[in-house]
């Protein structure tokens, strides 16, 4: 589990593509850097937020469309962002 754990760190913090993940509260789990460079903002910075108090969230819809409470990653680019919500799933 500590090598399929530390696996995932790597991958997304290698990634060019701006990852964050969000519990199901709100707040940021993780950042990594291609997220904050895109955005203009630091990885301190965007660790510390809740994607529910997030101004653009609201104003967007997206706030409105994350209803069920459920954590959350959000994947970006320079043109785009896809926003993918985190079910349990039995691998049986």
């Amino acid at each position: 589990m500590a090598d399929a754990l530390e696996y995932n760190r790597v991958l997304i913090e290698s990634s060019p593509i701006g990852i964050i993940t969000y519990n199901a509260a709100g707040g940021a789990v993780s950042v990594n850097t291609a997220a904050a460079e895109l955005t203009g903002g630091t990885v301190t910075q965007l660790a510390s937020q809740n994607f529910r108090e997030i101004e653009s969230w609201k104003s967007s819809g997206l706030l409105r469309l994350q209803s069920k409470r459920l954590p959350l990653i959000v994947s970006l680019t320079r043109n785009s962002y896809l926003v993918h919500d985190v079910r349990e799933r039995s691998l049986d």
